[in-house]
């Protein structure tokens, strides 16, 4: 996928995830952190593009991928995380480069999501993608 791909993908409207989305406790994580995993984003363009999320209910870390089924992820959105450059502990790491696929080295600021809820994120996040969530969101943060 090109950086050009991916900005059609992102740009292109009547996308959909249809599941609902809970966070759960998982085996190989810290007791504080649940996430959910592989809710399907369809689209026109028949790409295998599966969100991904984590949120950590001791630091507030909250972070959600969007990962190209076979290659890897394309979208990252981190908020209270570890510090990243220039792009601080809120940032977004996007696709520059077909190289950059699975790794995004390249992030940028997102002050704006600051102090926001997991479902505010999220909602943000998919008004930006033009992704309608049609199922619930059970945000993890208990807000």
């Amino acid at each position: 996928m090109s950086p050009d791909d991916f900005i059609a993908l992102r740009k292109l409207k009547g996308k959909q995830i249809l599941t609902d989305i809970e966070f759960v406790q998982h085996k190989d994580l810290s007791p504080h952190v649940v996430a959910f995993d592989d809710a399907e984003v369809d689209n026109s363009m028949g790409l295998g593009v599966v969100a991904s999320g984590q949120y950590n209910r001791k630091t507030g870390r909250t972070t959600f991928c969007f990962t190209l089924e076979g290659r890897g992820q394309i979208c990252r959105v981190c908020v209270n995380g570890a510090i990243h450059g220039d792009a601080g502990r809120t940032h977004k790491h996007e696709l520059r480069d077909e190289a950059d696929i699975g790794e995004l080295p390249h992030a940028v600021p997102r002050p704006d999501l600051a102090g926001k809820t997991p479902k505010e994120i999220w909602e943000i996040i998919c008004r930006n993608a033009r992704i309608d969530h049609v199922g619930n969101f059970t945000d993890p943060s208990g807000e």
